[in-house]
């Protein structure tokens, strides 16, 4: 297993709020939602045009209205919705004339995080995340400052002093042009990786290790970056080069250990492993890829022995029995697993799963993906029935109307469907598997059945719907035979 070195997230506090014609009202202890679709004209004092819609609104549980603008009136502290009235609770934020804070960019303490904001004006702010910048409003109330999030929602920050705010988990401090300059360049990279635009992530990251040689955050995401892109050689070599500036550095030297796994030099994992754990024994983790790399070398009982011993211990947040299971799959699709090795690492599955038999092994998962593929793609062109009923097996629960019992019954069902269906333009797809047991599927078919997720995403790659197909195995021939 490797670890990872760069922190994903920054946590923070989102209080909903409410406005009205002479600023906000903050809703507090208030069990039914409302979300306002904002506007510039919803922030400050606008005049008598309380011309704010209400967006989304839930009562006793019930959804009211999402999606449908409702008008609202706010009199006193009674919030009407419809023919629905509420009481609201709370305070009335006004914008205030003295802003306590100064202008500028409020960067996070903590290296590694991929969230500030720069205070542009009295009203207006800029939050950057991964990359993306939202141009929005803000408020402040004494010490809290609260900054505007889309569907009515807030940040809230806690009012340092005139350079520094916090939330719970983070505090920002407002940084020079050149510092941020500085400071974000990592950031910068980050965003540019988490984009998936690798090409410019690599470029930047060549171009600070070039420039601040000795920093090793660099380093770890640029071989980041190469594992992403399954480019183990080049992984390792910059792993190598971070351990060059920072000789003990214990974390590098474990995921290097690892990532020795994937080019099949099972000597080199194993004497990173141990140097590390030499180091420092603690790091429980680097275990995992020293006991892969023993039993990659035919030396079975030294690697049952340490996975025996450590299989209920912590590995990073998880077992090591998990981290194991996870690494083995991992190993498996990159098909780095010596061919006399494979019967020994059933045996270590089964020592850390009892189940693990009741399983579906990777082939098997992959063989699943790939008949329901075939399957979706038939349906989707509604033009085969010969090409669909060679991936399709009896008795067929048909779209949870009704179960077919004959290849003839199917052929025909198949005819009707694809007679009264168009050809459709999907913008992408993905087909996961989702379980596997032996179950009455839908009621009328007892057998092994693996289930199948096809999600299907929209033009904005969302996922728009989804089909639950199963899977029959039998004597290792897999049909489809269900879906809904």
């Amino acid at each position: 297993m490797k670890k990872s070195l760069i922190t994903l997230t920054l946590a923070l506090t989102f209080t909903a709020l409410h406005a009205q014609k002479k600023g906000i009202v903050g809703i507090w202890n208030f069990d039914n939602e409302v979300f306002l679709e904002f506007t510039e004209k919803q922030l400050g004092s606008y005049g008598s045009d309380p011309s704010a819609y209400i967006d989304y609104y839930t009562h006793n549980n019930e959804i009211i209205a999402e999606g449908q603008p409702l008008p609202y009136k706010l009199k006193g502290n009674t919030l009407t919705i419809g023919e629905g009235e509420v009481k609201i609770t709370g305070k009335r934020f006004v914008s205030s004339k003295k802003n306590p804070l100064k202008q500028g960019i409020y960067y996070p303490k903590h290296d590694g995080y991929d969230a500030y904001f720069t205070i542009v004006d009295g009203n207006n702010v800029e939050i950057s995340t991964y990359g993306n910048t939202l141009s929005t409003k803000y408020l402040i109330e004494g010490s809290k400052l609260y900054i505007m999030r889309p569907h009515g929602r807030f940040v809230t920050f806690t009012i340092i002093d005139s350079e520094t705010v916090t939330d719970k988990d983070m505090t920002f401090t407002l940084i020079s042009t050149k510092e941020f300059t500085e400071r974000n360049r990592y950031g910068e990279i980050r965003a540019a990786y988490f984009q998936k635009n690798y090409e410019k992530a690599i470029e930047l990251a060549q171009k600070a290790i070039k420039e601040t040689p000795n920093d090793v955050r660099f380093y770890s995401i640029l071989a980041d970056i190469y594992y992403s892109q399954k480019d183990y050689p080049r992984t390792i070599e910059v792993l190598n080069q971070l351990l060059l500036v920072e000789p003990q550095h214990v974390s590098t030297m474990g995921n290097l250990s690892y990532y020795y796994l994937f080019v099949k030099d099972y000597a080199a994992a194993e004497q990173m492993a141990r140097k590390a754990l030499a180091i420092d024994s603690t790091q429980t983790w680097i275990n995992t890829n020293l006991a892969s790399a023993i039993l990659f070398q035919d030396r079975y009982e030294e690697a049952e022995k340490i996975i025996l011993e450590l299989k209920d211990e912590d590995c990073l947040n998880t077992t090591c029995a998990e981290a194991w299971l996870d690494d083995f799959t991992q190993f498996q699709k990159a098909g780095v697993i010596p061919e006399n090795q494979k019967e020994n690492l059933r045996k270590i599955q089964r020592l850390l799963d009892e189940d693990w038999e009741k399983k579906l092994t990777y082939e098997q998962e992959q063989k699943a993906i790939e008949i329901v593929t075939i399957w979706f793609e038939e349906m989707r062109k509604a033009n085969d029935v010969n090409r669909i009923m060679q991936v399709s097996d009896v008795p067929f629960a048909f779209n949870n109307e009704r179960v077919l019992s004959t290849t003839g019954d199917l052929r025909e069902a198949y005819s009707e469907f694809f007679k009264n269906k168009e050809q459709t333009t999907i913008p992408t797809y993905e087909v996961e598997i989702w379980d596997y047991e032996n179950r009455i599927v839908w009621g009328y078919i007892p057998i092994n059945i693996v289930r199948v997720v096809v999600m299907i995403n929209d033009e904005d790659g969302d996922v728009e719907e989804q089909i639950v197909v199963g899977v029959s195995i039998r004597d290792n021939t897999f049909k489809v035979v269900g879906f809904y």
